[in-house]
């Protein structure tokens, strides 16, 4: 018979409270959004505004979570692989970059094959030329390309801000071709923070401060008290 120990199970809440929390605001929000999913349905009681006023808060917290994590995750990385010894960085850069890389193409992957069997969002009453006017034109090929691309952006200042996309258009001469492979070729930047690109070249500064820690060891503490200070603000955001 297992004896139930007060103390032990204070100290397993307070050692892991945050995971509590979030499982339990998981499972509030859910049970809060099934429950009230119908509630005033006839009088219109969820109008877009209400529903706005809901939505606030967490509105709020997504914002300066997408805020914090550019910097968090550019100077995390570079103290962390500047620290190490020159050929340990280079190794474990390189295995951070491929790890990076094989989980976005299994996601790329898994996303290509659900648009393909599943086809998300798609409701028996769409009509056939709205569906056509959303289809976004791409190949698997095309994706996987500009996965590499951005690995190296052309401009960091943009990288934070968009990421390169490949475009195919109809050809002029037959606007009608059906095959993808066949369709002009163009390019574009889109919005959203070009994730990879940013581990990128924030794991090679790390490698070349690691290979001159010696000649600048106040640009490497600097990193590394800024990265302290913004897991400080990281974990005000959190709780």
């Amino acid at each position: 018979m297992v004896k139930f120990n007060k103390e032990g199970f204070l100290r397993f809440v307070k050692q892991n409270l945050l995971i509590l929390m979030t499982i339990g605001g998981v499972v509030i929000g859910v049970a809060l959004g099934l429950g009230l999913r119908d509630v005033g349905k006839d009088e219109n009681l969820w109008t877009q505004r209400n529903i706005m006023y809901v939505n606030l808060l967490g509105d709020l917290f997504l914002r300066v979570i997408k805020a914090i994590i550019l910097p968090l995750i550019v100077t995390s990385l570079i103290s962390a692989v500047g620290s190490l010894d020159t050929n340990m960085s280079k190794k474990i850069g390189g295995l951070a970059i491929l790890y990076y890389m094989t989980t976005t193409i299994l996601a790329v992957l898994e996303g290509v094959a659900l648009v393909i069997t599943v086809q998300p969002g798609k409701r028996s009453d769409d009509k056939n030329d709205l569906a056509e006017a959303q289809r976004t034109n791409v190949t698997t090929a095309d994706t996987l390309l500009d996965l590499i691309r951005n690995i190296f952006p052309p401009n960091l200042v943009q990288a934070c801000l968009q990421q390169y996309q490949t475009v195919l258009s109809p050809p002029k001469a037959n606007p009608s071709e059906q095959d993808l492979d066949l369709w002009d070729i163009s390019s574009r930047f889109v919005d959203g923070t070009n994730l990879i690109g940013i581990v990128a070249a924030s794991i090679t500064f790390g490698v070349a401060l690691s290979a001159v820690k010696n000649d600048a060891p106040v640009l490497l503490h600097f990193i590394q008290q800024l990265s302290v200070a913004v897991m400080k603000v990281t974990g005000w955001i959190i709780w």
